[in-house]
């Protein structure tokens, strides 16, 4: 039973300030480079107001990992005197644009300069109009195949690919959480920093704080820049395993019985979707199936590969036999009495060396149920011909499901979880906690 839950809840980490810097062209003659001489280059900043946490590959994301990292890329649309629209949008003044850190110039730096569309005079008097620029952004940056979207190394986790450059429509990151834990990714993606009201052409566009850098004009550059502020995309997971219930031990540490999981499942998030760059709630990601639609429900299971039926998978189904890369080798079923299972000692529930090690996953907004599938063996000499499924002749094992349901209200991008499975000889008790990103503890038992 769930005791209570406390929720706190804070902003964004990562913000980058992107100065745009005007020329003056024509719409009809767009940018000729005879005027690219008498014009201001478009320039970027970045930073982050406090440490964020991974990006890419390299550690915890802070200004100074960012800047030794791959930068952030940036997606930009020009459409004249009209207005953004989703359906009909190419990224046609940037696409995959890498923004990168020079050490030497002290500076994010990137190639081949843009500059600003300039505002036409109107001919027949009256207010002059602005052309307009619509800006994505995300990080880290990946390099892709411009044609395809798809990544230039061929990796098939993290950041998979892109929408293409002659793709119409929003821009989208395709997203996959790696099987590996040195390959979490914490992606983000980009919003206005504040709110901002945009004037000229005859017509005024008021952007809300958190949404889409969407109609730029001259007059929202704000003095040369136009500021980005970065969200997370997805939920921080921790979970740890223990065999200690109530604070005693819950296995006998003799060597005769072992706790041995065949899978834990959960609702709440899934492994694979894409993010639309254009948000349609206020920093909130906009995430959908690969293929379209709605983000999958279904639990995920994290199993041990054994395809009797007991560890949460039907004979047949889904399971190759082959065990989930991602579930802790130590704590699961091998063929010799070596393996030590779940113990007293706390240890990460996935493939980490690390106890507090998390996996950044896709919410989907539901609630977090967990079921966990469990074996506990005990050899016994007198109870000979009892096959165990470790290869010992003699003794007992018991099979056990535990389901613990409403762990996580309406899991939530930007928010860490970090949730403590205490699993027993014949219960599961479980420790919740909620972060967000930062640190506020709340205890829930089951």
């Amino acid at each position: 039973m769930m005791n209570q839950m406390k929720l706190a809840i804070k902003t964004v980490l990562l913000t980058a300030a992107a100065a745009l810097l005007l020329p003056a062209c024509s719409q009809y003659e767009g940018f000729r480079e005879a005027e690219q001489q008498q014009q201001e280059t478009l320039s970027f900043g970045a930073y982050l107001n406090r440490p964020a946490t991974r990006a890419g590959y390299s550690g915890p994301l802070t200004t100074e990992t960012l800047k030794g990292g791959t930068g952030f890329g940036v997606m930009a649309a020009y459409t004249g005197l009209g207005l953004y629209s989703h359906s009909e949008q190419r990224p046609n003044f940037m696409y995959n644009q890498q923004v990168a850190w020079d050490n030497t110039a002290q500076a994010w730096t990137y190639s081949p300069l843009k500059y600003w569309p300039n505002g036409l005079a109107n001919p027949y008097g009256g207010e002059t109009s602005y052309e307009r620029l619509s800006i994505f952004s995300y990080a880290p940056w990946v390099d892709v195949n411009e044609d395809t979207g798809l990544v230039a190394d061929g990796s098939t986790d993290g950041i998979t690919g892109l929408s293409g450059i002659n793709a119409t429509g929003d821009p989208i990151v395709y997203f996959t959480v790696p099987m590996a834990m040195n390959r979490q990714v914490d992606l983000c993606w980009g919003t206005t920093d504040g709110e901002q009201t945009i004037s000229g052409g005859g017509s005024s566009v008021t952007v809300a704080d958190g949404m889409p850098l969407l109609d730029l004009t001259r007059m929202a550059s704000h003095s040369g820049t136009v500021d980005i502020r970065f969200h997370h995309a997805l939920a921080k997971l921790n979970v740890t395993i223990d065999a200690l219930v109530d604070g005693v031990p819950a296995i006998d540490l003799d060597g005769y019985t072992r706790i041995y999981i065949r899978s834990v499942s959960f609702t709440g998030f899934t492994l694979s979707g894409a993010l639309n760059l254009r948000n349609t709630v206020a920093s909130t990601p906009r995430w959908s199936a690969l293929v379209g639609g709605s983000l999958p429900t279904a639990a995920v299971v994290f199993n041990d590969g054994r395809i009797d039926g007991a560890e949460g998978k039907a004979v047949g189904g889904a399971n190759t036999g082959e065990p989930n890369l991602l579930l802790n080798p130590d704590i699961v079923q091998v063929d010799t009495y070596t393996n030590p299972g779940v113990t007293t000692t706390r240890v990460n529930l996935f493939n980490s060396p690390t106890v507090t090690d998390p996996v950044y996953v896709i919410p989907t907004g539901g609630d977090m149920n967990v079921t966990v599938v469990y074996d506990v063996e005990t050899r016994d000499a007198k109870l000979t011909g009892h096959y165990l499924s470790d290869g010992a002749t003699a003794g007992h094992v018991s099979h056990n499901r535990v389901t613990s349901g409403g762990v996580f209200a309406g899991m939530a991008a930007g928010k860490a979880y970090t949730l403590n499975i205490h699993v027993g000889v014949t219960s599961v008790k479980t420790e919740a906690r909620i972060y967000d990103w930062d640190s506020t503890t709340e205890n829930m038992s089951l």
